[in-house]
């Protein structure tokens, strides 16, 4: 279990990197990661998944800018989800998920920007999984999908703020492989996870203009693989 926590953590990382990487268009193959606020080379040390941000202590060594808490955060939500899917008969599924929802999440977060790319690339690479191990989908799975997208639609359509297009896409793509009911659930649970991080905010008094909802979403698929 250890080893696995470890490995999901440094694949957390990398994870991470590209969905940074591919919103401010740099190269996540090559390059050294660096201070997004100094663009001092961060030190191997610091880069270790999780205990890094513990050695420096939330800080850039060199600028002592605040380094975001969602990285070890996000590290070892992507851990836990590793575990769970683990448990389930469908792993390969959940596991590329899982992934998938973790770069679209960095993405949302620094630029709030999802690209057409990754959601894409989840449809196609779940579907491929899907066909090789599960066989061909049902129509009650194309129904359940297509009948969340229009009402996802219409709610965007009736309150422009409430919810984006790659939201609407990517919940849409979930219920194809997760089925309505579970989507629904991890809806509630992303809302519940948006309202209360919306609430803390507004009780420190700091203002904020638009809520990335992906992050939301991956916490609340992590919590539902947790809790199935």
């Amino acid at each position: 279990m250890l080893l696995t926590i470890v490995l999901s953590t440094a694949v957390a990382s990398c994870l991470n990197l590209i969905g940074h990487r591919l919103v401010v268009k740099e190269d996540f193959v090559r390059g050294r990661s660096k201070c997004d606020h100094c663009q001092t080379i961060i030190p191997a040390c610091y880069l270790i998944p999780v205990l890094g941000y513990m050695i420096c202590r939330g800080r850039c060594r060199t600028c002592h800018h605040t380094i975001s808490a969602y990285h070890p955060i996000s590290e070892l939500i992507f851990a836990s989800a590793v575990l769970a899917a683990s448990q389930h008969k469908q792993t390969g599924l959940y596991l590329i998920i899982a992934s998938f929802l973790l770069v679209m999440s960095a993405s949302d977060l620094h630029r709030q920007i999802v690209p057409d790319r990754l959601q894409i690339g989840l449809l196609l690479t779940g579907l491929c999984y899907y066909l090789l191990n599960m066989g061909y989908p049902s129509w009650s799975q194309l129904i359940a999908s297509s009948f969340l997208f229009m009402l996802l639609l219409g709610l965007s359509i009736a309150m422009p703020a409430g919810i984006g297009g790659a939201d609407i896409k990517l919940l849409t793509i979930l219920c194809f492989f997760l089925g309505l009911s579970n989507c629904l659930l991890i809806i509630l649970l992303a809302c519940l996870a948006a309202l209360s991080y919306w609430v803390w905010l507004y009780s420190q008094h700091k203002g904020i203009s638009g809520l990335p909802f992906v992050p939301f979403i991956s916490l609340a698929y992590s919590l539902w693989l947790l809790l199935s």
